[in-house]
């Protein structure tokens, strides 16, 4: 597998200490003003095993598993993953398994996965055979149980947010609306959740209320509300308590409107403590971010990007700096075809019997991996046209600078913390980075440097700085 770090010798990518030049693009840090806490960098447990091509399962990623595990952790630098829980999981058939045996390909699996048939008449007392949770144990056993165990070695953990899909792509829809029936909705999450700490001792930091309801039948802004109370009553009362995320519609253009509706219920909006949004409007859905941002902010929440598969590392900074403390592209690893091509939105990539980053990733994996839960982003200033930055401070005290390049040229950062940085240089389009070396930042806690080629530019403090 290919060293995300590639030899520095390869290409002289920066010249560290040249002297200023009259046009460097200059970013200006400043670690006295603070932003958002960063929460992780998500990821949603889908690889190859539904070959919708030829309609069938694909298990061959299983004997990758821990390989893949262990790059998208180190690689990619996901610390975070979106458990997904299907509506139809409501049902008194287990599809999924019919699935993997071979018993029925993914056209028909498909057609059942939003297919809700209610457990029985009470809410208050499930029935478990009216559920099925055999979807959810795959992705948990054979991946978020291998990231657990490799961010724990390396003091962290894993977080997880626990998604529920209820999409209306699929030919049946059930007899069950759980969207006007919050009570059912609050029984099969919590039953769920109940699976999930009994089975692994697992307790979701994250409870994200509905996928994409404006790609729902009848997910509304006051039917979320509604789910909210009615789940929020049932945790409580025993005790558990995960964030509620919501709405997370698929345009951030569309996600103001979601959130009016829900906080037209005070209590509802009360327990929200993220307000999610997917970015599949493109260029519009920048100009959304300040209001959302505003409303979360109103509610007491934070903001967060959850899904957009063409996601890349100017899509990141640009919602980093409107607030967002979670990021997510989408799948997690890809099987290349024969002509060495893989679906997109994918974090890695399966080719000759390799697991690497996929092109363009490296850019954004510089950020993933060197910005842990717990950061504090800290101010960083690009003050001429084709570069941005972001900067960070981990709860260790290691500083952290990124700056996206549009193209070459040379570029100062000042206002760094005096200490050692490495310096590493992911060029747009990329599937590794290239290893620069360290280098200090002076007395004057400026650094000048040249790039040339677009891409991303990292420092990232070898040891925790000194005061600033």
């Amino acid at each position: 597998m290919e060293s995300r770090l590639a030899a520095p010798a390869l290409l002289a990518v920066i010249a560290l200490g040249c002297s200023a030049a009259a046009d460097d693009k200059r970013v200006i840090v400043d670690p006295s003003r603070t932003h958002q806490t960063m929460s992780g960098w998500e990821a949603t447990p889908r690889l190859w095993e539904m070959d919708k091509e030829n309609d069938r399962y694909d298990g061959s990623w299983l004997v990758h598993r821990e390989e893949i595990a262990r790059a998208l952790v180190e690689d990619a630098g996901v610390n975070r993953i979106r458990l997904e829980i299907a509506s139809g999981a409501e049902n008194p058939v287990d599809y999924w398994s019919k699935f993997v045996a071979g018993e029925i390909g993914y056209k028909r699996y498909k057609d059942h996965l939003y297919e809700k048939i209610n457990d029985n008449g009470d809410a208050r007392a499930l029935n478990p055979a009216g559920v099925q949770f055999a979807a959810l144990d795959y992705y948990v056993e054979n991946l978020a149980l291998p990231m657990k165990r490799l961010l724990e070695a390396r003091g962290e953990r894993l977080i997880v947010n626990l998604c529920y899909v209820d999409f209306r792509w699929s030919k049946l829809a059930g007899s069950l609306s759980h969207a006007s029936r919050p009570e059912e909705y609050a029984e099969l999450i919590d039953a769920a959740l109940e699976h999930l700490s009994r089975k692994y001792g697992l307790s979701p930091d994250f409870v994200e209320i509905i996928l994409e309801p404006d790609n729902t039948r009848d997910w509304s802004g006051d039917a979320i509300g509604d789910a909210i109370v009615a789940l929020d009553a049932r945790l409580s009362s025993r005790g558990v308590r995960p964030t509620y995320v919501a709405p997370s519609t698929s345009h951030a253009t569309r996600t103001g409107d979601y959130l009016d509706r829900l906080a037209r219920n005070a209590q509802a909006a009360n327990l929200v403590g993220v307000v999610s949004y997917h970015r599949y409007d493109g260029p519009r859905a920048d100009g959304a971010l300040p209001r959302l941002a505003a409303k979360a902010e109103k509610i007491g929440a934070t903001i967060e990007m959850l899904e957009y598969v063409g996601g890349r590392a100017e899509h990141l900074f640009a919602d980093i700096k409107a607030g967002a403390s979670a990021w997510q592209r989408y799948g997690v690893a890809a099987k290349a075809d024969a002509a060495g091509k893989s679906k997109p939105g994918y974090l890695l990539e399966f080719a000759n019997g390799e697991v690497a980053l996929k092109p363009g990733v490296a850019a954004m994996a510089e950020i993933f991996r060197n910005v842990r839960e717990g950061a504090v982003r800290i101010d960083a200033a690009a003050e001429a046209p084709g570069v941005d930055a972001v900067a960070f401070r981990n709860r260790d005290g290691r500083h952290a600078v990124f700056v996206l390049a549009a193209g070459a040229g040379p570029i100062a950062i000042e206002g760094l913390p005096k200490g050692r940085y490495r310096a590493a240089f992911a060029p747009k389009g990329a599937a590794a980075s290239r290893n620069l070396g360290v280098i200090a930042a002076d007395d004057r806690r400026r650094v000048e440097m040249s790039v040339d080629a677009p891409g991303v530019l990292s420092l990232v403090a070898a040891a925790a700085n000194a005061a600033d």
